[in-house]
C-alpha cells in the first residue's frame, strides 16, 4: 500500500525514472501501478512537465477505478501542482478542492498542508491575495503545529501575497525570515531560489533596482540542487524588468528569450505569457514594429486563452493510455510508426486518383457545414455573453438596492438619534422663555444655550447634507490633480496647528504624484487624515507624518502614516468608520472625518485599510484601481 504525503522537493534522477519503468511494465496490480505513477509523476514535476501530467492523469484514472483513497489524493496533490505550473487554473482548482474535501475528512495532515499551500498559490495566480493569505496562514499555523520543513517555503509565500498588496515592510520582514529560516534548516529543492527572486520583486516594485539586482543575481547564482527551471524563468524575467528600466534593451531581450526557451519547452503558461507581455513594448519602443506586433498578438493569444492551443490538442486528442506505453516503448515503436505512415501514404494517394470527383463534393459540402457551424457557434457564444453581462448587471443592481437600503435604515437611525437632543433642547429652552418666570436679561444663559443648541442641529444638518452628497456625485467631475500640491495647501489651511505641535512631514510621490480623480474628494480623504495625525498625536513626543505613494501593474496607492496615539482596532473595529464615532474624547470633534474618508474612497472606486497599536501610531493605506477613472498615472 502506498503511503499519502506531500509534494516533496525531488532531484531528478535518470537512473531512478528508468527503474520505476521496468517496474512498472513487471507489476499488474492496480494499486502497486497507481503509487509508481504517482513516484514518476513527481520525479518529473520539474524536469518534464508534460511527463509529469501523463503520469499524474494515469495514477488518478486506476485509482478511481480501484477505489483506492490514498492514490487518489497522491495523483491528485501533483495534478492540482501540474495544472497551476502550466497556468490551468481552473482545472488546478477543481483538483484541490477535492483534495481538500478528502484530505479534511481523512484529517491526512501532510497532504492537507500541501492543498492549503496550493490553494493560496492558485489564488495568488489569479490575483485573489486576500484569499491567498488566508489559505498560507492557515498552512503556516498547520506546519507549525505538525513541525514540517516547510515553514520557511509558507512564509515566503505570505511575503509575497504582501507585496502584492503593496505592503512591502510586511512583505520583506516575512520573506527574510523565511530566508533566515531556509540557511539555519536548508531543505531539499528551489525553495531558497524563490526566496531569492521575492525579494528581488519586491525591491523591483519599489523601483530599488540596485538591490533587486542582488537578489534576482543571488538566485541566478544558485546551483540545479537548490532551483528548478520554474524558478529560472521567474528569476530571468525579474532581471529583464530591470534592465528594461535601466534602458539596457538588449539584455532585457537576451533574459526574456532565455525565460521563454524553458517556459514553451515546460507549457509555463504563465510565464510565456508574461514574456511577450514584456517583449513586445521593448521592439515597439525601438521602431522595429514588425517583432512588436508579434509578440503582442502572442501576448493576447496566451491572455485571452484558457488553455495553451498546442496543450489542449494533445491532452484531448492523445489517449493516455497508448502515451503510456509509447513513453514505456518510444524506441521500438518508432520504426513501426515510420513504416505505417508509408503505407498509408501510398493508400491516400491511390485513393486520391480514384475519388477526385467525390473528394471536391465531400470538401465543399464540409466548407458549407464549417461555416454553418461556426455562425452557429459565434451566435451561441455571444448569446451566452449577452446572458452572464445581463445576470451581472441583476446583481450588482441588487446589491446596489441592499446598500441603499441599508444606508436608508443607517439615515433613519441618525435621524432619529441625532436630531431628537437638539430639537428636544430648542423646544424646552423656548418654553421657559414663554413662561412666567423668564426675564430678559437677567436669563441670558437660556438664550445663549437656545443659540448653542441651534448651532448644533445646523451642523448636524450639514454633516447628513455632506453625506448625501457624496454617494449621489457621478465620476463627470474627474480631472487631473497632482498629489504634492494638494498636500501643500492643506498643510497652509492647517498652517497654526502644524507650527503648534512641531509636527514634521516625510513625503515621496517619487512613483507616482498626479491622479486622476474627484479634486474635493481626494482633498477631503488627505486633510481629514493629516488633521487627525495631528489632532491625535502623543504628548511624549514629537509628531511625525509620512506620506508616501506607491503603484504596481494593477494598483495605486496611498499610505499615510503616523506616530500618535493609535487605536485599539479589536475593540473599536466594527465602529472604526460608522457616523459620530470618536475614540478619543479629549480632542474636539464631531466623529464624522473617517466616515466621510470611507465614504469618498468607495465612490472613488478604492479601498481602504489601517493598521494601528495603542500609543504607536496609525497608517492608512489607500488603493485605487488603476483602469477606474480614479487611477492614479506616473507623473
Amino acid at each position: 500500500m502506498g503511503i499519502s504525503q506531500s509534494l516533496p522537493a525531488q532531484l531528478f534522477n535518470q537512473a531512478v525514472a528508468d527503474s520505476l519503468s521496468v517496474e512498472l511494465q513487471k507489476t499488474a496490480t492496480g494499486t502497486t501501478q497507481v503509487d509508481i505513477y504517482n513516484r514518476l509523476a513527481r520525479l518529473y514535476y520539474d524536469e518534464d512537465i508534460k511527463k509529469s501530467l501523463v503520469y499524474g492523469d494515469s495514477a488518478l484514472k486506476i485509482a478511481t477505478r480501484n477505489n483506492y483513497s490514498i492514490g487518489i489524493k497522491d495523483a491528485l496533490n501533483i495534478l492540482q501542482r501540474v495544472n497551476q505550473r502550466m497556468g490551468v487554473y481552473s482545472t488546478a482548482f477543481e483538483y484541490t478542492l477535492d483534495n481538500l474535501v478528502r484530505t479534511e475528512h481523512d484529517m491526512d495532515t501532510a497532504q492537507l498542508l500541501d492543498t492549503y499551500i496550493t490553494m493560496g498559490n492558485i489564488n495568488s495566480n489569479m490575483e485573489n491575495y486576500g484569499e491567498a493569505q488566508l489559505y498560507f496562514h492557515k498552512a503556516l499555523a498547520l506546519a507549525q503545529k505538525s513541525k514540517s520543513t516547510q515553514q520557511a517555503n509558507i512564509m515566503n509565500y505570505i511575503g509575497r501575497a504582501h507585496g502584492k498588496l503593496m505592503r512591502f515592510d510586511s512583505a520583506e520582514q516575512w520573506i527574510k525570515y523565511a530566508l533566515r529560516l531556509e540557511i539555519a534548516h536548508p531543505q531539499p529543492g528551489a525553495t531558497l531560489a524563490y526566496i531569492y527572486n521575492n525579494l528581488g520583486e519586491v525591491h523591483l516594485n519599489q523601483k530599488e533596482y540596485d538591490s533587486a539586482l542582488f537578489f534576482y543575481n543571488q538566485a541566478a547564482a544558485l546551483d540545479s540542487a537548490r532551483t528548478n527551471l520554474y524558478g529560472r524563468t521567474f528569476t530571468l524575467i525579474g532581471l529583464a524588468q530591470i534592465y528594461q528600466a535601466k534602458q539596457q534593451p538588449e539584455k532585457a531581450i537576451a533574459a526574456l528569450e532565455a525565460s521563454l526557451a524553458i517556459s514553451l519547452k515546460n507549457f509555463y503558461r504563465d510565464k510565456t505569457r508574461e514574456a511577450y507581455g514584456l517583449l513586445y513594448p521593448i521592439y515597439e519602443t525601438r521602431g522595429e514594429f514588425k517583432k512588436a506586433f508579434e509578440y503582442y498578438r502572442l501576448f493576447v493569444t496566451y491572455r485571452d486563452s484558457v488553455f495553451n492551443a498546442s496543450l489542449t490538442q494533445y491532452i484531448e486528442n492523445q489517449n493516455i493510455t497508448r502515451e503510456n506505453e509509447n513513453l514505456r516503448r518510444e524506441t521500438d515503436l518508432k520504426d513501426a510508426r515510420l513504416r505505417q505512415q508509408r503505407l498509408m501514404l501510398w493508400m491516400i494517394a491511390l485513393a486520391a486518383l480514384l475519388t477526385i470527383p467525390l473528394a471536391f463534393s465531400l470538401f465543399y459540402a464540409y466548407r458549407l457545414r464549417t461555416r454553418s457551424n461556426n455562425l452557429l457557434r459565434n451566435y451561441n457564444h455571444d448569446l451566452k455573453n449577452k446572458v452572464q453581462e445581463r445576470t451581472q448587471e441583476l446583481t450588482k443592481t441588487n446589491i446596489e438596492l441592499a446598500r441603499h437600503n441599508n444606508q436608508l435604515e443607517e439615515y433613519q437611525f441618525i435621524t432619529a438619534h441625532n436630531l431628537r437632543g437638539p430639537v428636544a433642547r430648542i423646544l424646552g429652552l423656548i418654553n421657559i422663555i414663554n413662561g412666567n418666570s423668564f426675564q430678559w436679561p437677567r436669563d441670558q444663559e437660556v438664550v445663549d444655550k437656545l443659540t448653542q443648541a441651534t448651532v448644533d442641529l445646523d451642523n448636524i444638518v450639514h454633516d447628513l447634507s455632506h453625506v448625501l452628497h457624496v454617494k449621489r456625485v457621478g465620476t463627470s467631475t474627474y480631472e487631473p490633480v497632482i498629489l504634492s500640491k494638494r498636500v501643500l495647501r492643506i498643510k497652509s489651511t492647517l498652517k497654526d496647528l502644524i507650527l503648534d505641535s512641531g509636527t514634521v512631514f516625510q513625503e515621496d510621490y517619487t512613483q507616482v504624484d498626479t491622479i486622476s480623480t474627484i479634486p474635493t474628494y481626494i482633498e477631503s480623504i488627505l486633510y481629514n487624515l493629516i488633521a487627525n495625525a495631528i489632532k491625535f498625536r502623543s504628548p511624549e513626543r514629537k509628531p511625525v507624518v509620512t506620506i508616501k505613494t506607491y503603484a504596481s501593474e494593477n494598483q495605486v496607492a496611498i499610505h499615510v502614516r503616523d506616530n500618535g496615539l493609535g487605536i485599539d482596532l479589536p475593540l473599536v473595529r466594527d465602529k472604526l468608520y460608522g457616523l459620530y464615532q470618536r475614540f478619543h474624547t479629549h480632542v474636539e470633534g464631531r466623529g464624522l472625518g473617517l466616515y466621510l474618508v470611507k465614504a469618498q474612497v468607495d465612490a472613488l472606486s478604492g479601498s481602504i485599510e489601517i493598521e494601528s497599536f495603542p500609543d504607536k501610531g496609525t497608517t492608512f493605506r489607500i488603493r485605487f484601481p488603476r483602469n477606474s477613472q480614479a487611477s492614479i498615472v506616473n507623473a
